[in-house]
């Protein structure tokens, strides 16, 4: 017996060393994170997560999406929120595409909405999506705890009318090194000792209930996998955790965990409480249709992350806001504010695909030619035709997004809704062009292939005129989100007004002004040329084929006398180029205006200078100067020209009489002082004409300043006369 009892002593020993070394090597130390270049799970992170793929369903719709290096090894690796566990399969790569996806593709459960719950399924929230991991296919049962019957592959959020319900996702490395983590919901700053902090209802059955799903990790204590007890020891004990559910009371949670095909089950995953820095905190639960947590600079989700509000967001396409990618991605592990810096909110979850992938696009055909409309977020959008034309438009709806309008323009007819007066997908066609003026139902068709939804709605012949359609595009959702009123918006809509402008070709009654009838000086060339069409005549003057100042939308021009001619008028159209329109769209039209439309000339002001000649007697040989002060005359335009005539009487106008002998002229130059002048008076005066009479009497210079021309001087003599009269010539 001795040696017996000394045997069963021996092996008792034996037995419990061998359970101590065995725990022992199941929970690792402070192992050191993959944050250089070459370690094994380096760039390897979280990529995006949703407790809110369900605008229909709410049990098995959770996204988790893992992202990294192209090829990366992730067999073995380990993600759980503490409900349910995913150990993924040894030898599970990074795809080619940077992505990989987990979720439940279909379930025979009901949602507690819908027949059957899922992410994939006909009537869930991207039907016919390809999954990297489908956590509900039972191949992949052993992949999976068995927790998740209990609680569904479910992620909570703020569906029961709080943003404070919150959830947590971890990543491990196979050996128990923590990876990555997010949280969000409610404030975790402050542990929680008696509740466990955020509020927390029924995901497992998506209905509002009691707080009895949820492990927690609010009161900063850790909480290992498999270990409901709490006695260190993996999978031996399948009952409640005491005290760990989110209202104070006992929780399941992760009982026992799945060994996968590489061990998981004997091997130890800490979940470190809430103040640990490998959390970072997102912000509040996701509240909306289909929203998500997204490692996506730029976003404008109506939820936290340093991001500013935008409810609707409108801003979730590259064609209508800036996004930029993170490469690589930075796990918590190596920098909670690094890993924080990097994530964004999005109303338009893109699972399984590259986060900067475009939601939707819109196409408008006009003319026989599609155009992608590169905004089409919100506000009012202009496209521009010319004559009557057939206008088409198409929605583009990537990413399986599921969308509303299959069985028209109401939930009537689609799977599972029961409130037809909740407006869904639909385009409202002006009366102005021939619609209704109310909504009406698009065209609908999906392609479960490509994951692309076609909405599309042809309106034929929209005339002249101005055309306001209003085109929405929604996520397919049960009863929660929707409207009964069509101007209503939030974020499970996407609603854009394109205004179609449909013009008449640019057309004229006259091509040619002339003056008189047209008034000189000053010309309304839209006015006298009788323009009509176009969408806003742009219109620019020519002098001799080169432009003359600035174009304009009035069509008013000063014509100078400086004008050398032909001038010309140009009006385009003013419309935006369309391409495949026709050609009269943009057509334009050439005026030709007369020279004598220019403006008369205008007297100038003349300020003598103080070398003018003075008054008195004048003989042969002196010289006569007329100098203009430029500094202070007015309208005196550099380039105008003093000529200086010969009359007989004192009343002669070289204007009206131009008889009269023009002795010389003399150029004004603006210079401080500008002297035109005559010499020799009488005999070749300025090399020009000889004076009718060859007098020896002296000249007597005066200015007549009763005369109504300014700037007129005279030389009498007993039978002979010069005036001296400045002519603006140029301007």
């Amino acid at each position: 017996m001795k040696n017996f009892k000394f045997k069963t002593k021996y092996i008792l020993v034996i037995v419990y060393c061998i359970t101590l070394n065995l725990l022992m090597a199941q929970c690792p130390g402070a192992n050191t994170p993959d944050c250089t270049v070459g370690d094994p799970y380096f760039g390897v992170a979280i990529n995006e997560v949703s407790g809110d793929g369900g605008n229909i369903d709410s049990r098995n719709d959770a996204i988790v999406e893992l992202a990294g290096p192209v090829g990366t090894n992730i067999g073995c690796m380990v993600i759980t929120n503490g409900e349910w566990a995913v150990v993924l399969p040894t030898g599970t790569v990074i795809p080619a595409d940077g992505v990989f996806i987990i979720g439940c593709g279909s379930s025979s459960e009901p949602s507690g909405y819908e027949p059957v719950s899922g992410l994939t399924c006909s009537v869930c929230d991207f039907e016919g999506m390809a999954l990297d991991f489908d956590v509900c296919l039972p191949a992949n049962a052993i992949y999976v705890s068995s927790s998740i019957s209990t609680y569904g592959f479910t992620l909570d959020n703020g569906y029961c009318g709080t943003s404070t319900d919150g959830d947590q996702v971890i990543l491990f490395q196979p050996d128990g090194t923590p990876q990555d983590a997010i949280v969000w919901g409610g404030n975790p700053s402050i542990p929680q000792t008696t509740t466990g902090g955020l509020t927390v209802y029924s995901g497992s059955t998506g209905l509002c209930g009691a707080n009895s799903d949820h492990i927690s990790i609010q009161d900063n204590m850790t909480y290992t996998l498999g270990d409901n007890d709490n006695n260190g020891i993996i999978n031996d004990y399948t009952g409640s955790h005491v005290g760990r559910r989110s209202d104070g009371t006992n929780a399941i949670g992760v009982n026992i965990m799945p060994a996968g095909d590489c061990g998981a089950n004997t091997k130890c995953y800490k979940m470190p409480g809430i103040l640990d820095p490998i959390w970072v905190y997102a912000g509040n639960s996701f509240t909306g249709c289909n929203s998500s947590y997204v490692r996506l600079n730029g976003t404008t989700g109506s939820q936290s992350v340093g991001i500013s509000a935008d409810n609707p967001s409108h801003m979730d396409d590259p064609d209508c806001s800036s996004f930029s990618l993170s490469n690589p991605l930075t796990p918590s592990s190596c920098s909670n504010s690094g890993a924080l810096a990097q994530w964004g909110y999005t109303d338009h979850p893109t699972p399984g695909q590259p986060n900067n992938v475009d939601v939707w696009d819109l196409f408008v055909t006009i003319c026989g030619v599609t155009t992608e409309v590169s905004n089409s977020c919100k506000g009012t959008l202009d496209l521009y035709a010319c004559n009557p034309t057939d206008v088409t438009f198409e929605y583009r709806i990537y990413n399986w997004q599921h969308v509303s309008g299959e069985g028209g323009l109401t939930s009537t007819g689609e799977t599972g809704h029961t409130t037809p007066a909740l407006f869904g997908s639909y385009i409202n066609i002006p009366a102005s062009a021939g619609g209704t003026g109310a909504p009406s139902p698009w065209t609908y068709a999906n392609n479960l292939t490509s994951g692309v939804t076609t909405l599309t709605s042809t309106t034929s012949a929209v005339p002249v005129g101005n055309h306001s359609f209003v085109l929405q595009w929604k996520d397919y959702i049960y009863d929660c989100c929707g409207s009964s009123s069509a101007t209503s918006n939030n974020e499970c809509y996407e609603r854009v007004t394109v205004r179609i402008n449909i013009v008449a070709p640019l057309a004229v009654t006259s091509t040619s002004l002339v003056c008189p009838p047209t008034t000189a000086g000053t010309v309304n060339v839209k006015t006298a040329a009788g323009i009509t069409g176009g969408c806003t005549p742009v219109y620019s003057l020519f002098d001799n084929g080169v432009q003359v100042g600035s174009s304009n939308t009035s069509g008013v021009f000063n014509l100078p006398t400086t004008l050398t001619g032909p001038i010309t008028v140009t009006v385009t159209s003013g419309c935006p180029t369309i391409s495949g329109c026709p050609a009269d769209c943009n057509n334009s039209q050439t005026i030709t205006i007369d020279n004598a439309c220019r403006q008369a000339p205008l007297c100038p002001t003349l300020v003598l200078g103080t070398s003018t000649t003075t008054s008195g007697p004048k003989c042969p040989g002196d010289i006569v100067s007329l100098c203009v002060n430029t500094t202070t005359s007015t309208n005196l335009p550099n380039g105008g020209t003093v000529e200086w005539y010969m009359g007989t009487t004192s009343g002669f106008d070289p204007y009206t009489s131009p008889s009269f002998d023009l002795v010389c002229s003399s150029n004004i130059v603006s210079t401080p002082f500008s002297c035109p002048r005559i010499a020799g008076v009488i005999v070749n005066a300025c090399a020009g004409p000889r004076l009718r009479r060859a007098e020896t009497n002296c000249l007597r210079l005066i200015q007549e300043a009763s005369h109504n021309q300014l700037g007129i001087f005279l030389l009498p003599l007993p039978h002979l006369l010069l005036m001296l009269a400045h002519q603006v010539q140029t301007f």
